[in-house]
């Protein structure tokens, strides 16, 4: 019988070949048949990615290119330890101790306690420990001054114990010899802060005067022109200055803001004037020109001057003066070291009080002898819209006092009552004078 040669059919790309017997294609069915190795593949075969896993014999082998790869079937088998579905995985929530409170999953702490559960006790420095470290020369100065600078921070909670121990530190701050850029800011920025706490004592005035605070911002302001020339905060302002040898007079003029904060864009320095030149538009709060006279002119070099600008009296509480309500008084300082002869002249903006109009000012000057308001040296120059003018013939701390009277404002209904009343009366006094002229005889 002959021989009929069966075609062999090609397979197409997506279906493996049998290392066997060639596989044919079965009408009705996609599938082809293969033959299973018959040895277990190696592990080795397997990229590891992860955690290892263990191969199963499902896996067939095949050749590519003359490359023997291990190819699995088209059947998905897991590993016996591996789900195929995952649950999530809970995780407690925090239980914070301590007085902690949780809120959006994080311990919100006591000051005294730290820690994701507030289980740390932290260790707190306060004003006190602070002024025991800077007295012993323990501890890094520029941390300490942050740190007096951040529990000031909040003037009107302090107590008058904590005013007197901060004014202190920032005392001793600025008095150092290792003073820097930083600290020294930070100190201004702590005094800067005492001036609006809400607390005031006899104890306090009395320790800025005894540690005086106020001279030490004056001699700061001298000697730091070299290091620290503008140092501006919302309540203070140091501006320091070397007197050019050429020069007739300084001035220095701070510009009002409308938060009323001194900003130091709105603080200005004129080192040769011998002029106050006051803004028409109102806009200067305080300016201040020292005048050097010509025999002080030719001696005039290798001099300092310094200004301290004060927002409020605080620090120089009277005894005989007191500031009318809702008045705040702007001192300034302006030193010369001991400098004689010199020609200042002075501009404050009156403070603008409710209801009441400005009834008369004086000229001051503060006297670290009597511990008050003095008008030795100062008299009053000029009172106009532009503001209140005075010259004296020192540098130190000055100030102007005002007086206010209260302007009375009624209602249009008893105005025309008043006006009406007293001409009846008038009228009624007229005729009373007329019938005793008729019936006198």
């Amino acid at each position: 019988m002959p021989t009929t040669d069966t075609p062999t059919t090609d397979l197409p790309s997506t279906h493996l070949p049998s290392t066997d017997t060639p596989a044919t294609d079965t009408p009705g069915t996609d599938t082809p048949t293969t033959d299973f190795p018959t040895t277990k593949p190696s592990t080795t075969d397997f990229p590891t990615f992860g955690n290892p896993t263990i191969a199963h014999p499902s896996l067939q082998s095949t050749t590519v290119g003359g490359t023997s790869t291990t190819l699995p079937t088209t059947s998905t088998t897991t590993s016996p330890t591996t789900s195929t579905t995952h649950s999530p995985t809970t995780i407690p929530p925090l239980v914070c101790i301590n007085g902690g409170e949780l809120q959006s999953g994080v311990c919100i702490c006591p000051d005294e306690w730290t820690g994701d559960t507030c289980s740390e006790e932290s260790v707190l420095l306060t004003l006190s420990d602070i002024l025991g470290n800077i007295s012993s020369s323990s501890g890094d100065l520029r941390q300490l001054a942050f740190s007096t600078q951040i529990l000031t921070s909040q003037p009107e909670q302090l107590s008058a114990d904590n005013i007197t121990t901060a004014a202190q530190i920032a005392n001793t701050l600025l008095q150092s010899a290792n003073i820097t850029e930083d600290i020294a800011v930070a100190a201004v920025t702590t005094i800067s802060q005492l001036l609006n706490a809400s607390e005031e004592s006899t104890q306090e005035r009395d320790a800025v005067q005894k540690y005086s605070l106020t001279e030490t911002l004056e001699k700061f302001s001298l000697d730091q022109h070299n290091n620290v020339s503008l140092v501006v905060q919302p309540n203070l302002a140091v501006q320091s200055v070397q007197v050019p040898s050429d020069s007739v007079g300084i001035q220095f003029t701070a510009l009002t803001g409308r938060s009323g904060n001194y900003v130091a864009n709105r603080i200005h320095l004129n080192t040769n004037t011998s002029e106050l030149i006051a803004d028409k538009g109102g806009s200067t709060d305080v300016q201040i020109v020292i005048k050097f006279t010509p025999v002080l002119h030719c001696k005039n070099t290798n001099h300092s001057i310094g200004f301290v600008l004060y927002q409020n009296d605080r620090f120089f509480r009277s005894k005989a003066f007191r500031a009318s309500p809702g008045t705040s008084r702007r001192v300034i300082s302006a030193n010369l070291g001991q400098v004689s002869g010199l020609h200042v002249e002075m501009l404050f903006k009156p403070t603008a009080v409710p209801n009441a109009s400005l009834y008369d000012f004086a000229c001051v000057s503060w006297n670290y002898t009597l511990k008050d308001w003095s008008t030795f040296g100062c008299y009053k120059v000029n009172h106009s819209e532009d503001g209140l003018q005075c010259f004296c013939n020192h540098t130190t701390n000055f100030a102007v006092l005002m007086s206010f009277r209260r302007d009375f404002k009624y209602a249009e209904v008893l105005n025309w009552i008043t006006i009406l009343g007293c001409s009846m009366s008038i009228i009624g006094l007229s005729l009373t004078i007329t019938f005793q002229m008729v019936t006198r005889k």
